[in-house]
């Protein structure tokens, strides 16, 4: 299934209209947390990077139910606070595991920028757009690789990052859980602004994801080209493991269709 160029037109606008409503935010936002609702079953096990306050988090755990669990991965000591208060107010049991530290290719240590008054903004390299804001802060963190923090005891069947820019050097450095747990992926798109500040290309990008034997589709289900330096860029990206491109309909267009449903007005997820 393809989307039009109106299409995508139409589900931008809708997805706008709901911006900022409580529980719910963007579209893009809902397509991601419906395709992880449809993937994750009681036991299982997902990992969010960039839990910032909880707004995947809570629902990754209430899919997993109290038998799975989850890695909550968020490298600003003050955030990781308001996460776990937030996650106690939720009354989620207790299945998170919250990893205060930053995730690269390489572990180590690092400066952070924090931004209190734009917590998810923050990241391992600062920008124009960071600098501009006045609060920013820097702080030393411990930098992991997931591949270090995480076994191959229980296979991961979902991860979602959202770091600023920092997600291609995290997935570097989560070579082993790709190729051997074989999650499906969701994560933030920078385009040519993340590429440099994070001082990568776009050969190097898609070079990454087709050696790890993954496909990148937009949130519109459509495949996401090299051409990602031109035109409009999907904010957020969905991966899939090769083997389940043949099923791409069935596991992307749900959460579409999911998303265009909840940006209409008096929508709301069960």
């Amino acid at each position: 299934m393809s989307y039009s160029i109106e299409d995508q037109r139409k589900l931008q606008k809708m997805r706008t209209e709901k911006q900022g409503a409580a529980g719910i935010g963007s579209g893009l936002e809902i397509a991601t947390e419906a395709l992880y609702r449809s993937i994750l079953s009681p036991g299982d096990f997902a990992i969010d990077v960039g839990a910032n306050r909880a707004r995947h988090t809570i629902p990754m755990a209430r899919a997993v139910g109290p038998e799975g669990r989850i890695l909550a991965v968020e490298a600003a000591k003050e955030t990781a606070i308001k996460l776990q208060r937030d996650l106690n107010a939720a009354k989620i049991p207790d299945v998170v595991e919250i990893g205060n530290y930053a995730v690269s290719d390489k572990p180590g240590v690092g400066e952070f920028t924090y931004v209190p008054s734009a917590t998810g903004l923050s990241s391992l390299k600062s920008d124009d757009k960071i600098e501009s804001y006045a609060d920013r802060l820097t702080e030393t963190v411990t930098i992991n690789r997931l591949d270090d923090m995480v076994s191959d005891d229980r296979i991961a069947k979902f991860m979602k990052l959202d770091i600023e820019g920092a997600e291609l050097f995290a997935l570097k450095g989560a070579a082993r859980i790709l190729r051997n747990h074989r999650p499906i992926l969701a994560f933030e798109n920078g385009g040519l602004r993340y590429a440099r500040r994070f001082n990568y290309t776009s050969v190097e990008f898609f070079d990454f994801f087709e050696k790890a034997g993954y496909k990148i589709y937009t949130p519109y289900a459509t495949p996401f080209g090299p051409d990602w330096d031109t035109g409009a860029q999907p904010g957020q990206l969905f991966a899939l493991p090769v083997e389940k491109v043949p099923d791409a309909t069935a596991i992307l267009c749900p959460p579409l269709i999911e998303a265009v449903f909840l940006a209409m007005p008096g929508s709301s997820l069960p």
